[in-house]
């Protein structure tokens, strides 16, 4: 058996010295498949370290990809060969930690992948980054604030305090006027059970009630007792205190706007008609309820 081993290993020798073997196997010659790519359009100010930057790539990578020379002006509007970039979801991730992370919009995500409803997204699902300038490109909004979330730019008052619900972001935010005070990260209405979307206002709350709903004959029936700061804002729709989950961000009510307690009591206490002395109170025409704006 050495003999045979020692016999097989000289003949292979050979062959590599005469040019007869092929060193490698087939398939490690094979050209690497190539990462996906799109065009950019050069913006005004941009240098290839800048774009390099903004697609989280090398200045290499970038010149070897359209051929150009490293120390060549850019001019405006001239396109360029860029990667493409995928971001693979994480657990606990929603579409605005991952704007943040790219320096985008959480909206701009959401219209450049199409996604139907942006608060389902799940880890592993992959989401195609669109940077802010092609965001700009694409006509897609990029307002932003300090944490990658839709940031308003038209506002429905600009001396009242009013509520902004977005259902896309599963998030609420509290305005006085055009400034705004606080955001909070919430959980809607699931599929079957949308929240309602419209212009609306505060129109009864109290500061703990219990809760009841379904069909006990379908199986979809609920008690759920001693629910706190509770404001409805249009018919049996309402923000408020939730201790049954803690999963916001996503879907996952019959309608109302699920909010961690401490959230919901701060949103009680600021928003109007004015805080009860225990039990119920009403808005009327002296004590009008929040404006209260749900969208998607």
């Amino acid at each position: 058996m050495r003999r045979l081993w020692l016999f097989a290993l000289a003949l292979f020798a050979l062959a590599l010295f005469t040019g007869v073997a092929d060193p490698l196997p087939v398939w490690a010659e094979e050209p690497a498949p190539e990462a996906e790519t799109m065009t950019y359009v050069v913006q005004a100010g941009d240098h290839l370290e800048k774009i390099a930057v903004t697609f989280r790539t090398s200045l290499a990578q970038l010149v070897e990809l359209n051929r150009i020379n490293p120390g060549q002006r850019l001019m405006e509007g001239r396109e360029l060969t860029v990667p493409k970039i995928i971001h693979r979801v994480q657990a606990g991730e929603n579409l605005g930690s991952i704007a943040v992370r790219y320096q985008t919009t959480a909206r701009a995500l959401s219209q450049a992948n199409r996604l139907d409803d942006p608060s389902l997204i799940v880890p592993g699902q992959e989401i195609a980054i669109v940077p802010p300038s092609l965001a700009e490109r694409a006509g897609l909004s990029t307002a932003v604030d300090e944490t990658g979330y839709h940031a308003h730019t038209d506002f429905p008052t600009t001396t009242e305090k009013w509520i902004d619900v977005d259902l896309s972001e599963q998030r609420v935010v509290a305005y006085e006027g055009t400034q705004p005070i606080r955001a909070f990260i919430v959980s809607t209405g699931l599929p079957g059970t949308p929240t309602v979307t419209g212009t609306f206002r505060i129109w009864a709350k109290t500061t703990i009630q219990d809760m009841s709903g379904g069909s006990r004959a379908s199986g979809n029936y609920y008690y759920l007792k001693d629910v706190q700061w509770v404001q409805y804002f249009y018919e049996d729709y309402a923000f408020h205190g939730t201790y049954w989950h803690n999963n916001f961000g996503r879907p996952m009510s019959r309608g109302c706007v699920n909010m961690t307690n401490e959230d919901a009591k701060w949103l009680f206490e600021w928003a109007s008609p004015n805080q009860p002395n225990g039990g119920w109170l009403f808005s009327d025409s002296d004590n009008p309820g929040t404006l209260t704006m749900v969208h998607q």
